[in-house]
């Protein structure tokens, strides 16, 4: 299952001219990779000399699309010992997510829903086969991320407050995006290779 559920993140990132301050966030997980966390982000916000703290809440997201997998390259098969490890380029053209989202700033709240889409994502992903009759493990190697794009659609979004969004969730949906797809592969990758076997 994907990490960091349950915890408070804090960090101190540098977006659009230091404009943001301290930025804390929690993520609270249902142990369902196609379900993505709800997040919750604490904010401060200097558009001139006031400082502002405001809330941004990330919910019921979930994965709505892993367009076009395909294999990228040949698979290859290699051993060691009593381990065989079948390694498969993938490139997904497109990984879409949705989230509701609200944001409250002072008095004022913008509301409604949040697209985020990786384009050519690329990834090798490995497959470990005991021959002993062991648990088979997967893993990941993520080669390119494409760019992360947002829309967003609602009520009280201003040309800021879309700004203000795109740039606090840029980097935690880029993560999250690519992560939990890589959860969903492994675990048809796994459930594949298992079924061969049995």
């Amino acid at each position: 299952m994907p990490g960091n559920c349950g915890k408070s993140l804090r960090g101190s990132p540098e977006i659009a001219g230091n404009r943001y301050g301290t930025l804390q966030y929690g993520r609270k997980c249902n142990g369902d990779p196609a379900v993505l966390p709800d997040t919750h982000i604490v904010f401060e916000f200097r558009p001139l000399l006031i400082t502002y703290t405001g809330t941004l809440d990330l919910t019921v997201g979930h994965l709505q699309e892993l367009s076009t997998v395909a294999r990228q390259g040949d698979a290859t098969m290699t051993a060691n010992g009593c381990e065989t490890t079948i390694t498969i380029p993938l490139n997904f053209r497109s990984i879409i997510a949705r989230y509701n989202f609200i944001m409250e700033v002072r008095r004022d709240t913008a509301e409604g829903i949040l697209h985020s889409w990786l384009d050519n994502v690329t990834a090798d992903y490995s497959v470990t086969v005991p021959c002993n009759g062991g648990a088979i493990t997967q893993s990941s190697f993520v080669k390119v991320i494409g760019s992360l794009q947002t829309n967003l659609f609602g009520t009280g979004i201003s040309s800021t407050y879309r700004r203000l969004i795109t740039d606090l969730t840029t980097d935690l949906l880029t993560n999250t995006v690519s992560e939990y797809s890589d959860a969903i592969v492994g675990g048809l990758l796994n459930n594949a290779v298992a079924s061969l076997l049995a």
